[in-house]
């Protein structure tokens, strides 16, 4: 995964649930929410987590709506 992030070099990393961000995230976190839609720096990538698109999740469609409106705004 890493080589393909060298060679795409993308300006923002979106990852869609926990465990994708857990997974490129340098720290800890207790709980998911305290970290969405918050931008990370991490070897020189921005990273943004965001809730899951999944129909089944509670906060999928409500919970990221303000966060892509906080992404027009930049």
């Amino acid at each position: 995964m890493l080589e393909q992030l060298i060679i795409l070099n993308p300006k923002l990393i979106i990852t869609l649930g926990e465990f994708p961000t857990r997974n490129l995230l340098n720290f800890q976190f207790n709980k998911f929410s305290d970290v969405v839609g918050n931008v990370y720096e991490v070897n020189g990538y921005k990273i943004l987590p965001i809730y899951h698109p999944s129909p089944i999740s509670p906060k999928s469609y409500k919970g990221n709506v303000p966060i892509f409106e906080k992404l027009r705004e930049m």
